[in-house]
């Protein structure tokens, strides 16, 4: 079972992951921004963190009483979790006038809950790594799209469509 420690290093690497991911979505002035992340992110690791400790006790607690068994689903809760997170994105997509916005927020969303899942589960560098490549499509990736629609629209301008 995590030891205290443990608890406040995922905890910390969780708000330092998502902080960052927030902190960009803050940046271009998007409706879930810092706070938000790092609120989902903690949440989610804060879960699977119980649900480490759940499992550890009923481990010991068979380990205790002989002969007693007792039926677990040891992801139940990171399921509700993923469920959860995606009802919450889902309240940041908005579609007007043919347009719909609020979808890679939605997505970063739910990418900074499963960081918090994952490394509440004690896999830090898989957190890590997914938290680095969210940032680079976030920053990256984007700025690159961004480039390619303003290169069509000058083309289809030029030539007169």
């Amino acid at each position: 079972m995590p030891e205290v420690q443990d608890y406040i290093i995922r905890l910390g690497l969780v708000i330092l992951i998502t902080g960052l991911i927030g902190f960009e979505r803050e940046r271009k002035h998007k409706a879930a921004g810092f706070s938000t992340h790092v609120l989902v992110a903690v949440g989610a690791c804060g879960i699977a963190l119980l649900q480490q400790i759940l499992v550890y006790e009923a481990v010991n607690f068979v380990q205790v009483n002989e002969g007693v068994s007792i039926n677990f689903d040891n992801q139940r809760l990171i399921a509700q979790v993923v469920t959860g997170i995606g009802f919450l994105g889902a309240g940041t997509i908005l579609k007007t006038s043919g347009n719909i916005t609020g979808l890679t927020t939605a997505a970063s969303i739910w990418v900074c809950g499963m960081i918090g899942v994952i490394v509440g589960s004690g896999q830090l560098v898989l957190g890590l790594i997914l938290g680095i490549l969210t940032v680079l499509v976030l920053i990256v990736f984007k700025s690159f799209q961004h480039y390619r629609r303003q290169k069509r629209k000058l083309k289809k301008h030029l030539s007169g469509k």
